[in-house]
């Protein structure tokens, strides 16, 4: 996990146990009870950024 996006996931009270993934923010039972009632932001901390650049990138990208 990038360390930027931990400190930032730590300061919004992240419980992160050893796998890495976020496991809750200190009240399982009320963020999933969130989640189901309205819009919500999740932490993706299993995906990956790619930063990717040059002439032929739009080209690229579009074909993924």
């Amino acid at each position: 996990m990038h360390p930027q996006w931990q400190k930032f996931l730590a300061q919004a009270g992240a419980i992160v146990p050893g796998d890495g993934g976020v496991a809750h923010f200190g009240a399982p039972r009320e963020e999933i009870e969130a989640v189901l009632a309205q819009r919500t932001v999740s932490p993706l901390t299993q995906l990956t950024v790619v930063e990717v650049s040059g002439a032929d990138v739009v080209d690229f990208l579009h074909g993924q």
